[in-house]
Formats: structure tokens, C-alpha cells, sequence
């Protein structure tokens, strides 16, 4: 039996995104950053700029944290 995958909610993603990727001065940020994280949302496709609420949006939070792999996943 074939079965689909879950799909992830907009706003549950948005809200992921919006945690790992912050840079609250009250956390060390490189602790909250999870490649892991970010990479497995852009592989499933369920990840868009309009969702990232920081400065320099999705493209700007991969290159502030070296994030490479995760930038290469992005296809423009």
C-alpha cells in the first residue's frame, strides 16, 4: 500500500523557521541554529521567503550561519 506524506501546515513552519533562525540576544543563537532543521524543511519543498521575518530573509539567514548545504538546496 502506497502512502503519501504528511504535509506540514504553513503556519507550523513559518513559526519553525522563525525559532531556529532567530538571533535573540537573550540565546546564544549558534545553539538554537539547526542546519538539520532548515535542510529538511527545503528538501520537502515546504519552505518559502514570505515565511522568514528577519532581516535578509531565508538567503540571508543560510549565509549568516554558513549554511552552504542549506543554500544549495535553494534552486532559483
Amino acid at each position: 500500500m502506497k502512502t503519501t506524506p504528511a504535509t506540514l501546515d504553513y503556519n507550523f513552519v513559518k513559526d519553525i523557521l522563525n525559532i531556529v533562525l532567530s538571533s535573540d540576544s537573550k540565546t546564544n543563537s549558534a545553539a538554537v541554529y539547526s542546519p538539520d532543521i532548515i535542510q529538511y524543511l527545503l528538501k520537502r519543498r515546504t519552505v518559502c521567503s514570505a515565511m522568514v521575518q528577519i532581516p535578509g530573509g531565508l538567503l540571508g539567514a543560510l549565509r549568516t550561519n554558513n549554511d552552504w548545504v542549506g543554500l544549495d538546496y535553494l534552486k532559483f
